[in-house]
């Protein structure tokens, strides 16, 4: 028998994620020792600390799925989900950079993945007190009103190509090249910048539009956000046009990619942009 996210178990991984976010809140604005890991990016006490709370979590609830954590990964533990189709991948710092700089952009991610397919993704900002989820398969995305104390449904805007788009990304991709190539021919209303999978959640509460990505990403950045956007009706694009996948590389990077609210038509120009994954 499959394994199924039950009411039960979804309000257990709402629980977590914010028991998550709190051992983050206990190191925020706070000058705590930074290691660097070999990929190069920077890893706190506060990373490893709420990654293990979930992963607690995670194995008490379904002992039998294959987990793919991203310090659990840097340490070593490396399991190859390319021949899996059911897993999760956990983030439960997403933007430490965010975190070290003190910006309160920084969330916890949990996806579940149904046949390598994005299924159930949950995004929390500690510092912002917001959080989102979403099933792949149903029709809206949910977001916690923190007035009425309750998820309410949302769904992306549905913009056509020649509508004031908003583009929505991160400060240090905005003046790369690639980026600006890529929405020169766009009728550009506004360009926001969010932190950390933040930009899935602003697309799935139709605050923007598209998410043109032409940096480095690893499947646990995006597949929790990748479920909320689909289940919000959009979807997330590689430069050439075909579904974002997973379970595709040992080493868990994504190719750039495009994401998108439901009726956007893509621009490629391949010609144009560096398409590579670094």
């Amino acid at each position: 028998m499959s394994f199924e996210i039950t009411d039960v178990i979804l309000d257990r991984l709402i629980e977590v994620a914010r028991e998550a976010g709190d051992i983050t809140l206990k190191y925020f604005k706070q000058d705590i020792p930074i290691q660097i890991k070999e990929n190069n990016s920077p890893v706190t006490k506060a990373d490893q600390e709420a990654e293990a709370a979930i992963l607690k979590v995670l194995r008490e609830i379904a002992p039998e799925i294959t987990i793919v954590a991203e310090e659990e990964v840097a340490a070593g533990f490396s399991p190859d989900h390319t021949g899996l189709n059911d897993f999760w991948l956990v983030d439960a710092l997403d933007g430490t950079k965010e975190f070290i700089n003190k910006r309160p952009t920084y969330t916890v991610n949990i996806a579940f993945m149904k046949d390598k397919e994005p299924y159930f993704g949950l995004i929390y900002a500690p510092a912002k007190d917001h959080m989102m989820y979403g099933f792949a398969d149903q029709s809206e995305a949910y977001f916690y009103d923190l007035e009425e104390k309750t998820f309410k449904g949302v769904t992306t805007v549905d913009k056509k190509q020649d509508d004031n788009l908003n583009i929505v990304t991160s400060l240090s991709q905005s003046n790369g090249e690639s980026f600006k190539k890529y929405i020169e021919p766009l009728n550009v209303a506004e360009i926001k910048h969010y932190g950390s999978s933040l930009k899935f959640c602003a697309m799935a509460m139709g605050l923007a539009d598209i998410y043109p990505r032409f940096k480095p990403t690893s499947e646990w950045d995006t597949a929790a956000g990748h479920a909320i956007l689909r289940a919000a009706g959009g979807d997330i694009f590689t430069t050439d046009g075909e579904p974002l996948t997973y379970a595709k590389r040992a080493d868990f990077l994504n190719p750039y990619f495009i994401a998108k609210t439901k009726s956007v038509s893509l621009i490629m120009d391949e010609a144009d942009l560096d398409t590579s994954a670094a």
